[in-house]
């Protein structure tokens, strides 16, 4: 019996937490997993008479938590690359986000509607690509996990959230490109950009709250 510790940046909810500690029902020899949160990291006891450790490898990256093969001062360098995309992400879904609000404040207000129908479309056309960035760049991360998720015949919390984007995008180009009214992009894009804030503010409260410790952090600043 053989234990081993991965460290997984792409851990950042409890359905992350629930799918790696039920390792064992994707493999049998996996005897037991426990994921710490705040340190991204997994721990895994296995039988490596059954299953190699490049096996399990494999196995977490093929449901979508690829583990993080480097030295222990390269951790942190990594997971300050992994927030920066982050707040990329945020950065480009609150500016499409804003843009389509303004696009669409005539449909909020009593009796607003663009009379102009050469204005409409255009309004129209121009939140669907405003649009795009928001679905194909903010959301990869829904939509890669879902689908490895799904292809280990497991529903994560990730798939509802990718099927409702998927439905709102489609449903709300049809009603674009058929004349029929300005969709709702406003609230696709606002949904992500949140999504994505909330992730960023939930990372940075369980690292606020973590007591964990190493031999460095007693160390006097001068040293």
């Amino acid at each position: 019996i053989s234990k081993v510790t991965f460290f997984i940046p792409t851990i950042h909810c409890s359905s992350c937490i629930w799918l790696l500690e039920n390792l064992h029902k994707l493999n049998p020899h996996i005897l037991h997993s426990s994921v710490n949160f705040v340190r991204k990291e997994v721990y895994v006891t296995f039988r490596e008479q059954d299953l190699s450790l490049r096996h399990l490898a494999e196995l977490l990256h093929s449901i979508h938590y690829l583990p993080e093969i480097s030295p222990e001062k390269k951790r942190d360098d990594h997971t300050d690359k992994t927030g920066n995309r982050l707040i990329l992400k945020i950065g480009i879904a609150g500016f499409c986000f804003g843009n389509i609000m303004l696009l669409s404040f005539p449909e909020y207000m009593p009796g607003g509607v663009v009379q102009e129908t050469f204005l409409r479309r255009f309004f129209g056309f121009l939140a669907f690509v405003l649009a795009l960035p928001v679905v194909f760049y903010c959301s990869q991360d829904y939509f890669t996990a879902a689908f490895k998720s799904l292809r280990k015949k497991i529903v994560s919390i990730d798939l509802p959230i990718a099927l409702g984007i998927i439905t709102m995008f489609i449903y709300s180009s049809f009603i674009v490109f058929t004349n029929k009214g300005p969709g709702y992009f406003d609230s696709l894009a606002g949904l992500i950009f949140f999504m994505l804030t909330g992730r960023w503010f939930q990372g940075k409260t369980y690292k606020a709250l973590s007591f964990e410790r190493d031999y460095k952090s007693y160390f006097p600043m001068a040293v």
